[in-house]
């Protein structure tokens, strides 16, 4: 008796309790006893495997939602940067100053536009990004010379739900037609990036 009753105390055990579960069930008592305590120490160590799951899980949906805000706020930032360039288009307009006055800035940059349109013609791939109906925004890369109905079938796998759509730029507002999606992303000046949004 003696024997087991020590090992249940070195197991962490009072030694009155030891004693009893002895003379209940014998030399089955350190048995059963360990069993409970390895059933223990599983359970504890499942429940710490979960709580390490739900962190990361926590994390990674806390890093997905602050890479979609820091999207959302580079989307703005473009569309407030374009707003900001048609208002000026607009008012020179307005004001009847010639194009080539227009195209003033231009020539500077048409001047340091050849470093421009030769990279332009190096363009191979488009980053596309369209918002969707539900208003979440997605990005996907497509080769500078495939079709738009390549972005159009892209989306009726990974993100529509079957039913028709249309796709539009928003700045300058333009409906892409059925001819529109037979032609190059190059041809129609959506590289290196566009933006979309998918209508119903």
């Amino acid at each position: 008796m003696s024997t087991v009753v020590d090992q249940l105390v070195d197991m962490g055990f009072e030694r009155a309790r030891a004693e009893y579960a002895y003379a209940q069930t014998g030399n089955g008592a350190l048995e059963q006893i360990e069993k409970e305590r390895r059933r223990r120490e599983e359970g504890k160590k499942m429940l710490e495997t979960k709580e390490k799951q739900k962190e990361m899980e926590l994390r990674a949906i806390a890093e997905e939602r602050r890479r979609a805000k820091q999207e959302e706020a580079d989307a703005r930032q473009r569309v407030l940067e374009q707003i900001k360039l048609d208002r000026e288009a607009r008012k020179a307009k307005a004001s009847g100053l010639p194009p080539p006055e227009r195209l003033a800035p231009n020539p500077s940059s048409t001047t340091s536009k050849p470093s421009n349109p030769a990279p332009k013609t190096d363009y191979k791939e488009a980053m596309i990004q369209v918002r969707l109906p539900s208003g979440q925004a997605v990005r996907q890369s497509f080769g500078a010379s495939e079709p738009l109905s390549a972005v159009r079938l892209w989306l009726e796998i990974n993100h529509s739900d079957g039913m028709p759509f249309g796709l539009l730029v928003p700045f300058p507002r333009k409906v892409m037609t059925d001819e529109d999606y037979d032609k190059p992303l190059k041809e129609l000046g959506l590289v290196p990036s566009a933006n979309f949004v998918m209508t119903r």
